[in-house]
């Protein structure tokens, strides 16, 4: 798959600066403290494409990378060098750039299994081998399965018919969307987090949707977290 990159000319733009640094289990690279790009260190994976759409995207490629790692040990030294001259390269190609340039660059996509929302029946798990799926293509690396919505529980958000990829985890955050099973059913909502309890939400106020309670959250199995949302082709 080719997927067309537009870089901004960095020119006489102001210079952005890009603080790399370390946090919890990632080297991270951060603008005025928003969250960039992340390197995980467990698999130091690199993925060209979230490079682009956290630092390049809509953006100026004049850029100054800062090293904020305090002790730097070799790994760090190591990470920093090779994405600054990344960066460095260009910077230098784009400077003096009149226009912006276009670049195709290629990225790989993978395939995971796609399944219908109701394919999951009981306390089962969408991954388990005996549960029907298609293969689905993706450039997202970090999804592990895709599951066809059916019903307009999430609506505006997620229509009726979208494609949402799934990522496997155990956290819980306030307002991400989940995809679980609760007593035989199948379902996708939104988590909201309060004082001292959790329930799970439709998005559709408009119709008579089930909500999950904090109480009933005790016999949900989680499947996995939606990380994108892929409208039904018109």
């Amino acid at each position: 798959m080719e997927v067309l990159i537009q870089y901004k000319r960095g020119g006489n733009d102001m210079k952005r600066l890009i603080i790399f640094k370390k946090e919890n289990d990632s080297y991270v690279l951060k603008e005025n403290g928003k969250l960039l790009f992340e390197i995980n260190i467990s698999d130091m994976k690199f993925n060209s494409l979230k490079f682009y759409e956290g630092v390049y995207k809509d953006e100026s490629s004049n850029i100054e990378l800062q090293n904020m790692i305090e002790n730097d040990d070799r790994l760090g030294k190591y990470i920093f060098k090779w994405l600054d001259e990344i960066i460095s390269q260009i910077t230098n190609e784009f400077n003096e750039a009149e226009d912006d340039v276009d670049i195709d660059i290629e990225v790989e996509n993978i395939v995971i299994p796609l399944f219908e929302l109701s394919a999951c029946a009981g306390n089962g798990h969408y991954m388990d081998s005996d549960v029907p799926f298609v293969e689905y293509s993706t450039c997202n690396v970090d999804a592990d399965f895709a599951v066809k919505i059916s019903g307009k529980s999430m609506e505006p958000t997620i229509i009726d018919g979208s494609t949402v990829l799934v990522k496997k985890t155990c956290d819980r955050k306030d307002g991400d969307i989940y995809i679980f099973s609760y007593e035989g059913e199948t379902m996708c909502k939104r988590l909201k987090v309060l004082k001292k309890s959790a329930k799970l939400v439709p998005d559709n106020v408009s119709g008579n949707f089930k909500t999950i309670t904090s109480s009933q959250m005790k016999n949900c199995f989680f499947q996995g977290k939606v990380i994108e949302i892929i409208p039904p082709k018109v």
